[in-house]
């Protein structure tokens, strides 16, 4: 008798023992090795392990928390570069109408026909309506 109850104190400090690294609660799976011996060190064994889980879950959210960063520095980034189109866009714009001022200082309507011609022509090309000639100095 003495050693059937030895044996399932073995058991015990077993599954104790094995509990404990895994995780769960070791005296009362003590109480469950001495109850049933190796069968609840079989069932401990077939338990997932709650640390590796945990360490699982953690390792998971750590992942989608750096996918969304990524996601966050993409939009940030095409942001950017719309603003850049948006700015060149801009610029070119703004070159366009100076070009157009530019253009427009040194031209001038002709009076007879409303056509644009050069502002030092002296002759409308398009009318033949004659300007009179303003001294120039260069």
């Amino acid at each position: 008798m003495g050693l059937l109850i030895l044996w399932f104190l073995i058991w015990a400090g077993v599954c104790g023992i094995v509990a404990s690294n895994r995780g769960r609660s070791p005296l009362g799976w003590a109480v469950l090795g001495f109850l049933l011996s190796f069968i609840a060190l079989i069932i401990l064994l077939c338990l997932p392990n709650p640390i590796e889980e945990q360490a699982k879950l953690s390792r998971l959210q750590r992942e989608a928390e750096e996918a969304q960063e990524e996601a966050e520095e993409a939009r940030r980034r095409e942001r950017d570069a719309e603003r850049g189109r948006q700015q060149a866009e801009h610029e070119k714009r703004l070159a366009e109408i100076k070009a157009a001022e530019i253009a427009a200082a040194e031209t001038k309507a002709c009076p007879r026909c409303a056509e644009t011609i050069k502002r030092a022509a002296v002759v409308c090309r398009f009318c033949g309506h004659e300007f009179e000639q303003s001294v120039q100095s260069a």
